[in-house]
């Protein structure tokens, strides 16, 4: 039993991951016509995208928000997929990526899985805040992201130190782009790259190289995410 021990929770990992796609599909979403800056325009802009008009026609409102929840908005409509299932596919992910980023330091399985379903179903997930046409929708998801990515570069090493440093800037670029009022992610993110470099200053080897590479990573993935 010991030896199957990853595969069965593997299996409840997967089918966890089933039901919370089947209770999404119950959901209701919010939608409020007449909030000219929040609802009605993110979603104007994600049919401009969808279009192939970029965001519209240039006005006062064009600038007015990020184009980060438009363009996922309109990927989810180009490729077909349900809005909810969209953005619960990418919570999915965020939480995936968590639970590998603590995988050095939690190492049973059975604690990773109940971690796992503990954020899988996380009550605000279900709530009409983000199960609505607005950018909340997305970016409780992209923020956690974030945290598990940059999390994930501080507790790994070598070449998974470097990757998640990369797709950390790059989550970070589109938070940014989704809220403008994201710098405590930016904070959060310099904590993280500090404490790499904290442990490199402490450490035996000192050896720097994996943490100027994880600051130069983190810009790549950035402006990647920013630059248009």
């Amino acid at each position: 039993l010991q030896g199957n021990s990853r595969y069965i929770a593997a299996a409840a990992a997967v089918l966890a991951t089933i039901l919370r796609f089947l209770l999404t599909g119950g959901l209701f979403i919010t939608f409020m016509p007449d909030s000219n800056y929040d609802d009605m325009m993110q979603i104007q802009k994600a049919l401009s995208l969808s279009a192939g008009e970029w965001l519209g026609e240039y006005g006062s409102m064009t600038l007015v928000k990020g184009p980060g929840y438009p363009l996922l908005t309109a990927l989810f409509h180009t490729l077909g997929i349900p809005y909810l299932a969209g953005w619960t596919a990418l919570y999915t992910i965020a939480c995936a990526a968590f639970l590998y980023a603590v995988s050095p330091v939690i190492r049973n399985v059975w604690m990773r899985l109940l971690l796992y379903v503990a954020l899988l179903y996380n009550p605000v997930a279900f709530s009409n805040q983000v199960n609505r046409y607005y950018r909340d929708a997305g970016y409780y998801a992209i923020a956690f992201l974030c945290i598990a990515l940059f999390l994930g570069m501080l507790l790994h090493s070598g070449r998974r130190r470097a990757v998640l440093a990369g797709l950390g800037g790059f989550a970070l670029g589109w938070a940014a782009m989704v809220r403008e009022d994201s710098q405590w992610l930016f904070i959060y993110a310099a904590g993280c790259l500090a404490a790499v470099f904290c442990f490199c200053i402490f450490s035996l080897n000192r050896r720097f190289g994996s943490a100027v590479l994880a600051c130069a990573l983190i810009a790549a993935g950035y402006g990647a995410a920013t630059v248009p």
